[in-house]
């Protein structure tokens, strides 16, 4: 008999317990219901209206989780799916939940894309015109290695040293000098010939698009 009156005494206790912490949820735990900001976002991204419409969302989703609690007894994050009032607002929340992790991913790929140079201009155009971050940075390391166009054995300056810290990063051996010399030309030949290009040890457009993968 002992037992069995512990036992309902332990299920009141328990009940008890249960309800005095949903009460301090509703009342007092307002992180329970927050949307937990991510730090890595970018800030400073080229639209601004993006950035203020993650933190409107975030807050939404807060403020909504607790209105709801309020006026309706419905936690958000423990739902009960019988009822209509319930799955009005897990839906509303759900797709606000969904809008706002768009946005956010949105950022931190732009604060990424940033960590890697590029900047709000061309984050803008990689956005808008839905071309691929690596094919795009791809084709700027190529428009910036047209400069190298045409060098040979017997040129000299900045382009050739340039050149030559590609190939020495490739794996070739050469003095990094700015002098297009007889190390410089073997290297480009070998480099050339291994990805199945004319090894005329001269650079071409076909070359450059090799070098700067």
């Amino acid at each position: 008999m002992k037992k069995i009156a512990w036992a309902i005494l332990l299920i009141a206790v328990v009940v008890i317990a249960f309800f005095q912490y949903k009460h301090y949820v509703k009342y007092s735990a307002s992180d329970y219901f927050n949307y937990k900001l991510n730090d890595s976002i970018d800030v400073n991204f080229y639209d601004e209206q993006a950035v203020l419409q993650y933190y409107k969302n975030a807050y939404e989703l807060g403020s909504f989780a607790r209105q709801i609690w309020v006026n309706h007894g419905v936690d958000i994050n423990i739902p009960e799916q019988d009822k209509e009032i319930s799955k009005q607002a897990v839906l509303y929340y759900q797709q606000l939940w969904a809008a706002t992790k768009m946005l956010e991913k949105k950022l931190i790929l732009s604060a990424h894309l940033k960590s890697n140079g590029l900047d709000n201009k061309e984050i803008k155009l990689l956005f808008e015109e839905g071309i691929d971050p690596a094919a795009y940075s791809y084709k700027k390391r190529v428009e910036a290695a047209r400069s190298w166009l045409g060098l040979k054995i017997g040129d000299v300056g900045q382009e050739v040293w340039e050149l030559q810290q590609l190939l020495i990063k490739k794996g070739y051996t050469m003095p990094q000098d700015g002098t297009f010399g007889v190390e410089t030309q073997t290297a480009l030949k070998e480099f050339q010939k291994s990805e199945n290009l004319f090894p005329s040890g001269k650079v071409n457009l076909a070359t450059i698009k090799e070098l700067v993968k």
